[in-house]
């Protein structure tokens, strides 16, 4: 059907590098892996990147994740968070539902996330501290892909008005969560837009273009029509923007590969090959996050571009991590 086409659309770009055997709905059979054994060594250096950071961690921080995740021994799809001190999972959700993309507010006290629990693909939060889980959009549309505004108060994300038209086109929206308002941004006809976020100084946009085989990542200024392309021909499905808007970390069929926005330059260095697809920067900046995905679980990775430096930060023991999101203003503590 054409739903289901749909749904087996958005599910390869969550999962980009990932064999799978079967897919309706999201709900997919075990993912092939090699049997990549847990890492001896638990720090490595590679090639580094000019940064505008000036110093590399001494040591990995504790850290704590929000994950979407497929757990091996079930089959089951959730959204889970994971602690480096513990590497203990908590689950966020635990239902039959289609749930994923789950984004940290600016301050870590708030998870957004897509879901069709209520039957359409809307957009609900989760409170950290009261566990509750609370809609804050449902409409006619198929919502996926939120990210938060630098100060907390805006989602922006990706809508389709009919999923089970092969034709449509996703477009961007901004929910503002003070008033309940939707402000749809004018893009280019023909593009499928997904997986947007602010850059840090909320003026401006950057998100995943595709048209007839083709992916881009283009920024677009907010208050005008003006849409510029990113030099990176790598773009496969998510990307993460460095917290001072100076570098990008792309998912490619390659693996994750960092490059540098300030330069605007077209190379894009692959720091971690293979099936590695969930990735995110650090508070600072100064280290970016992985995933390695083994036949026990996954392994969660730290990258310093400054030093070229990688550490093991811990194990997610029985569950392959396919998307993450750092909780802010825990880094460290």
């Amino acid at each position: 059907t054409m739903k289901l086409r749909r749904e087996m659309t958005l599910c390869k770009r969550w999962l980009a590098g990932f064999v799978l055997i079967t897919v309706a709905s999201c709900n997919m059979a075990v993912p092939m892996f090699s049997s990549t054994p847990k890492r001896d060594n638990p720090t490595e250096t590679l090639p580094t990147i000019e940064l505008s950071a000036t110093e590399g961690p001494t040591s990995v921080p504790s850290v704590t994740f929000a994950l979407y995740a497929f757990r091996l021994r079930t089959g089951q799809w959730d959204i889970v968070t994971w602690d480096s001190d513990s590497e203990g999972v908590s689950k966020v959700t635990d239902d039959d539902a289609t749930e994923d993309s789950p984004r940290w507010n600016p301050d870590g006290t708030i998870l957004v996330f897509s879901s069709n629990r209520a039957g359409q693909r809307g957009l609900y939060v989760y409170d950290a501290n009261t566990q509750d889980i609370q809609e804050i959009l449902q409409d006619q549309n198929f919502n996926f892909g939120p990210s938060w505004s630098s100060d907390g108060l805006k989602v922006i994300y990706s809508a389709l008005h009919d999923e089970n038209d092969d034709s449509e086109r996703a477009r961007i929206k901004i929910l503002d969560l003070a008033d309940g308002t939707i402000e749809t941004l004018m893009m280019r006809d023909g593009w499928y837009y997904s997986y947007p976020q602010f850059a840090p100084d909320g003026l401006a946009i950057y998100t995943v273009a595709s048209m007839n085989g083709t992916t881009d990542i283009v920024v677009r200024v907010i208050a005008s029509s003006n849409e510029r392309r990113l030099p990176f021909l790598e773009a496969l499905t998510d990307f993460r923007l460095s917290p001072d808007g100076t570098m990008i970390a792309l998912g490619t069929y390659q693996g994750v590969c960092l490059g540098n926005l300030s330069s605007r330059r077209d190379d894009c260095m692959v720091i971690a090959e293979g099936e590695y697809v969930a990735y995110d920067w650090s508070d600072s900046g100064v280290l970016l996050y992985y995933a390695e995905a083994n036949a026990d679980g996954s392994t969660m990775m730290s990258y310093s571009p400054a030093t070229g430096q990688r550490e093991v930060v811990g194990y997610v023991d029985g569950w392959h991590v396919v998307s993450m999101s750092l909780q802010p203003n825990v880094e460290g503590k």
